[in-house]
């Protein structure tokens, strides 16, 4: 009976691979994710097993690569930018698992102190 459970875990994880291979041929990806691969194709990790850099190969499809530098300057395709803070995102808040307690980052570095 857990053969059979195995098989088809098998089989599901083989037709995920498969349809994230053939969404990554496109020529162009999609900037909407409700149009990339939904289902257990959606937690494939896009293919990158030639070893090249991002921004590469078939990584370049997903855009050039934004560097952060920690003296705060950020570089695209090895250009630094004029305004690093265009290219910030908002900060990541987490959650506590057993109070619910959401804190920002500089919260949680102060918690962990």
């Amino acid at each position: 009976m857990a053969d059979d459970k195995d098989k088809d875990k098998d089989t599901a994880t083989d037709d995920a691979r498969e349809e994230m291979e053939q969404f990554q041929q496109q020529d162009e990806l999609p900037s909407d994710l409700k149009q990339w691969p939904d289902g257990k194709a959606k937690y494939q990790t896009f293919d990158n097993d030639s070893g090249e850099a991002y921004g590469e190969g078939l990584t370049a499809k997903l855009g050039p690569a934004v560097v952060h530098h920690e003296d705060g300057s950020v570089s695209i395709k090895g250009e630094t930018v004029d305004n690093p803070e265009d290219y910030k995102g908002e900060p990541i808040t987490l959650a506590a698992p057993d109070t619910g307690h959401v804190s920002s980052p500089e919260e949680k570095e102060k918690e962990d102190s």
